[in-house]
């Protein structure tokens, strides 16, 4: 739920994307707005229209052309009235599902210093499982993917059949679970977030892998895109900051900065 150079995610139950809009969704609104606007405010609410559209095509386009290249779906936005998610509690802590970059995810793995074989990749808020597809042909040793939406995650099972190229078996394990609950298993780890939920889900995940963490101190990183809890992971104590950007961070723990050095920058 979701996803540095990635476009503006949209939180809780926003409005989505324009380029998502249909011409009907157009229609509605734009007929709305007339009734309570002037001439001049529906023309200038249009040509902002156009100019957002225009902005946001080169990354519709690439996700597209990912999307068919693969045979998956996962370029559509999906609000959080649409995720399945009966508790009410729940849903006032998950945000939009928006698609991970694969150009900047590919980036940020390349700059990696050492290959991956031995580490686990997690992707907390997973999903139709892009990220998890990036991972897998990264070579990691495990890939696993933590979703909360039923319907996010079977969308994602579907898209585990579908791609192309052909997935080994069990090369993608999903979880349907709350990932303030999530156990970390105790190996090497890359975990992913694409600001996937807020404050109320993020303390309980930093919580339990800390805890974990100190039960058994290894080689950790965490790739956090559109950082807004950045202060959180800062007041942590166990992850530093190797590198960040406007739209991304990587933290490492000090077996990670002694074993491997900081990330390229």
């Amino acid at each position: 739920m979701q996803n540095s150079g990635e476009t503006k995610h949209y939180k809780r139950d926003q409005t989505p994307p324009f380029y998502d809009w249909t011409p009907r969704h157009l229609r509605i609104t734009l007929s709305a707005y007339a009734e309570t606007h002037s001439a001049l405010e529906v023309l200038t609410w249009c040509a902002q229209y156009v100019r957002k559209y225009l902005r946001s095509l080169p990354a519709d386009l690439r996700w597209r052309f990912w999307d068919l290249r693969h045979n998956v779906e996962t370029r559509r936005r999906v609000p959080v009235s649409k995720m399945g998610l009966a508790d009410t509690a729940t849903v006032t802590h998950a945000l939009y599902y928006d698609p991970t970059d694969h150009k900047v995810l590919d980036r940020i793995l390349d700059d990696f210093p050492q290959r991956f074989e031995r580490f686990t990749f997690i992707d907390l808020g997973s999903g139709k499982g892009k990220a998890l597809f990036i991972a897998a042909a990264h070579g990691f040793k495990r890939v696993i993917g933590v979703e909360f939406s039923p319907i996010l995650t079977q969308v994602a099972r579907c898209n585990i059949s579908s791609y192309r190229p052909r997935l080994n078996a069990g090369q993608i394990e999903l979880m349907q679970q709350d990932a303030g609950e999530f156990q970390f298993p105790q190996e090497p780890l890359v975990i992913y977030c694409y600001n996937p939920f807020d404050e109320s889900v993020m303390r309980p995940v930093l919580a339990n892998l800390g805890r974990s963490y100190k039960s058994y101190p290894r080689l950790l990183y965490m790739i956090y895109v559109l950082p807004d809890l950045h202060q959180l992971v800062d007041e942590c104590g166990f992850l530093k900051v190797c590198r960040q950007t406007s739209g991304y961070a990587v933290y490492s723990t000090d077996e990670a900065g002694r074993e491997a050095g900081a990330i390229a920058r």
